[in-house]
């Protein structure tokens, strides 16, 4: 084995008799995902991370609006949010490009013609931060713009990349000029009302050799342009990075855009080259990708964005696809938005609010991917949750092949957290598959489609094996489970997860009587198990302490056939879960 160090100083000028410190080299000598959640943290500490902000739960207009976002569009969705908070308590919204004049002209546009302040009020009186896609550092004339490519402002303005000719596309980020026209355009939106920056094109291009001041690198320019973002937004804003070089951004930015565009009208994945790859970057499959690759920096370096998810209507990808978009964007634990016009009737259905409700807050633990550097798809992806009453496992199995189906196995899953042997229950179908060991697996399944499982370590008494209350499976919104003499004790967060739910216990005593502090609730024993349970909870409110109890041994819940027979129950039982026909609406 042999290690080669770089350094090149080309072009930034070092005066003579002065020196100036490389990069330090870290070397881990550890199992892949370990090594590199060690370099986030070596990062971290080298370059004094910033990361005192959660990740956003929000919407933002590109996806379904692209340029022709309008003002009556934002602020429809901001009140439907603000009348519909105790389901979906959205944080941001936040309006992207089509606001403005153009990439260098950062004026309203006319079609926000009450004004940009006005909008930022509508947002913040509907209970959000108002957020705002700008791409100061990156003045692109656009190809419908007549003459282009053209530079708008001085040469001088431009990063030179050591050819003697500008850039055409980069503001230098050392240059006076070019910082004040930039810090001008961030504080007129932040005296507007804007604390929510998307500030995208912001990475200084790799061959950038030549800064107006000489002496800087190109990592030194890239961190002096996000001392800039910052300094403009002031400490209080949430600054959303889109910029691959996250290690120098860390002190500045709050969160990173870590992959490709979700659009997902033309399928999950895009029409394939001619050597069996994808073709296109912007689909859903890509994203994936770029969450299996960069979750070892999620929580540690900032919070990661891996992009929208849909509620409905995609096209050509199909909802069982999608589905497995949603698990990995709740799986990973970072920023949640989407782009979904809620106040329509085709978004606002019971069933696709609440698959956004049940990612609200952002899981607990962050999502890596088990399987390693040497899996580029994420196959084997989750996380350990360790309780005080017992561990498990969150795991998300998907097949990323093209045209065929495929087995889906567990090879690398630290199965010795929890035992050699584990109840396995599965999130989207609420299904009960038993007690297995590592040689569980789930068979054929299709190209794009995946599995959500938790794997609950088996032991003495009660046990929590599955909550549909939130995409955790019980990770996020199960505060405690305690058992006192006779009584089964389980405490939630009231603000986390649907409004209306599932808690599915395993218990070879029998249970009864349930009773809430919080909700309207019942218990059943599962159909077709022996020892599950069903804590069935509906009309959950914000805020209000929730603890559920339930009788050990004092008599046997109503089998689930039972309960169904009443109207009212039966009704409950269905809003409590995902429906089945999600899969097929649209």
């Amino acid at each position: 084995m042999r290690l080669d160090i770089w350094c090149d100083m080309t072009g930034v000028l070092v005066e003579s008799g002065e020196t100036r410190p490389s990069d330090e080299v870290l070397v881990a000598i550890r199992p892949w995902g370990a090594a590199m959640q060690a370099r986030s943290r070596w990062i971290a500490d080298v370059a004094g991370v910033r990361n005192t902000k959660k990740p956003v739960f929000g919407w933002c207009s590109w996806y379904r609006s692209k340029t022709d976002v309008t003002a009556e569009e934002v602020c429809s969705l901001a009140d439907y949010v603000g009348k519909n908070r105790d389901r979906i308590p959205m944080e941001v919204v936040q309006i992207d490009e089509g606001w403005h004049r153009s990439r260098y002209d950062w004026r309203e546009n006319g079609k926000f013609s009450m004004g940009m302040d006005s909008i930022a009020r509508c947002i913040r009186k509907a209970g959000m931060v108002p957020g705002v896609w700008l791409c100061p550092v990156n003045p692109e004339v656009m190809p419908f713009e007549a003459g282009s490519p053209r530079r708008v402002f001085p040469a001088e303005w431009y990063i030179n990349y050591g050819t003697g000719e500008p850039s055409m596309t980069r503001l230098d980020p050392t240059q006076p000029e070019a910082r004040a026209h930039m810090r001008k355009v961030l504080q007129t939106l932040y005296d507007q009302g804007y604390r929510y920056f998307k500030l995208d094109f912001s990475y200084i291009p790799n061959d950038s050799r030549s800064f107006y001041n000489p002496k800087v690198t190109r990592l030194q320019a890239q961190r002096a342009l996000f001392r800039l973002y910052r300094e403009a937004i002031g400490e209080e804003s949430y600054l959303m990075a889109c910029c691959y070089q996250q290690r120098t951004i860390v002190p500045y930015a709050d969160a990173n855009r870590i992959g490709t565009d979700c659009c997902a009208e033309e399928g999950f994945c895009r029409p394939l080259a001619s050597d069996g790859l994808p073709g296109n970057l912007w689909s859903p499959y890509f994203p994936i990708l770029s969450m299996a690759s960069s979750c070892y920096e999620n929580g540690i370096l900032g919070n990661s964005d891996p992009d929208v998810t849909y509620l409905a209507y995609t096209h050509k990808t199909k909802p069982a696809q999608l589905l497995t978009f949603h698990s990995f964007i709740g799986t990973l634990g970072g920023a949640v938005l989407t782009s979904d016009l809620l106040y329509l009737p085709e978004f606002d259905q019971p069933q696709n609010i609440r698959l956004f409700e049940i990612l609200n807050p952002s899981a607990r633990e962050k999502g890596v991917s088990f399987s390693g550097g040497f899996d580029p798809y994420g196959r084997e992806f989750g996380c350990v949750v360790e309780r005080s009453y017992g561990n498990s496992v969150n795991l998300l199995l998907w097949n990323p092949e093209h045209k065929q189906a495929a087995d889906l196995t567990m090879t690398h899953v630290p199965l010795e957290k929890i035992g050699k042997r584990f109840h396995v229950w599965s999130l989207w179908d609420e299904a009960y598959l038993g007690i297995h060991g590592n040689d569980f697996h789930v068979p054929q399944v299709a190209p794009y489609e995946h599995k959500l499982l938790r794997l609950t370590a088996l032991s003495e008494g009660p046990s929590l094996i599955g909550s549909n209350l939130h995409i955790s499976m019980g990770a996020t919104e199960v505060l405690s489970l305690e058992r006192q003499q006779d009584k089964l004790q389980i405490t939630l967060d009231p603000d986390a997860g649907a409004r209306n739910g599932k808690l599915f216990i395993y218990s070879e005593e029998p249970l009864s009587q349930a009773v809430s502090t919080n909700s309207d609730v019942f218990v059943c024993k599962q159909q077709g198990t022996d020892h599950v349970y069903v804590v069935t909870l509906t009309g959950r409110v914000r805020e209000r302490p929730e603890t559920v109890t339930l009788r050990i041994g004092a008599g046997e819940a109503p089998g689930q056939q039972t309960v169904l027979k009443d109207k009212a129950r039966a009704a409950k039982w269905d809003k409590a879960s995902f429906s089945q026909g999600w899969l097929t609406a649209w």
